[in-house]
């Protein structure tokens, strides 16, 4: 399950979420992390759109940076 990301995007009017959660090793150990992201009015399918690509690097960024703290440990 190591950097798979288990999540689900919902949109409201005027909000885009993805809640959900993803493993990461930290300190040798694999530990389950949730996590909920808002993004409040998107304007159009398109901000719509670059929002949740954010919101992938983001989660990226962070199981990357968990994973790495094993290599220090």
């Amino acid at each position: 399950s190591r950097g798979r990301i288990f999540a689900k995007t919902g949109t409201l009017s005027a909000v885009s979420n993805l809640s959900g959660y993803f493993y990461a090793r930290q300190n040798g150990v694999m530990k389950k992390y949730y996590f909920v992201v808002f993004v409040n009015k998107p304007k159009g399918s398109a901000q719509t759109s670059q929002a949740r690509s954010l919101i992938e690097a983001l989660l990226r960024h962070w199981i990357h940076k968990l994973n790495q703290t094993d290599l220090v440990a």
